[in-house]
């Protein structure tokens, strides 16, 4: 794609002015940012009610979007930046639909954007909490080993299991 001044080659090769290109463009990846909102909001259920293989279903199913958004942002960027040199030949009415398709488009991805955080901080925190419980765990396996001693034999009336390091003598 070229993007010389007076060039109206859009996007996908045709020969529409560039601004009909890019609201094209723009609906597309509006479309995409929606669906991955959804998925935002489905996410953030799933780690509310701590359904950690659907949080992963649902990362797996946001890539492709995500990827494809990224790929269309990249295809519209020459459009776009006509857009920011000026809106010379762009009826009003025109401006009026980038502008808003632009604001729609903005207000999901930062939509988006800050539900993840949101949602990666609680995570963190939820893994954080299991990693001190797990060390508890540990904790409470080596106290339990100590009491025990470190070498097997016979236990309590013969039993096989562990010796007592130490003894209740007044009980």
């Amino acid at each position: 794609m070229t993007t010389a001044p007076g060039d109206k080659t859009n996007m996908v090769g045709d020969r529409r002015p560039w601004h009909e290109s890019l609201e094209e463009g723009l609906s597309l990846q509006i479309a995409l940012a929606e669906r991955l909102d959804a998925l935002s909001r489905e996410q953030r259920e799933a780690i509310e009610a701590d359904d950690a293989e659907r949080v992963a279903a649902i990362l797996e199913e946001r890539q492709p979007i995500v990827e494809a958004l990224a790929e269309l942002a990249e295809r519209c960027e020459p459009l776009a930046a006509r857009l920011a040199s000026g809106w010379s030949g762009v009826p009003e009415a025109e401006r009026e639909r980038l502008s808003s398709h632009v604001a729609r488009l903005t207000e999901l991805v930062s939509a988006v954007g800050a539900r993840d955080s949101e949602d990666r901080l609680v995570m963190e925190r939820r893994r954080d909490a299991l990693r001190e419980e797990m060390r508890g765990l540990d904790r409470g396996r080596g106290a339990v080993g100590a009491y025990l001693g470190s070498t097997p034999g016979l236990g309590h009336e013969g039993r096989e299991g562990h010796e007592a390091s130490f003894q209740d003598r007044e009980g």
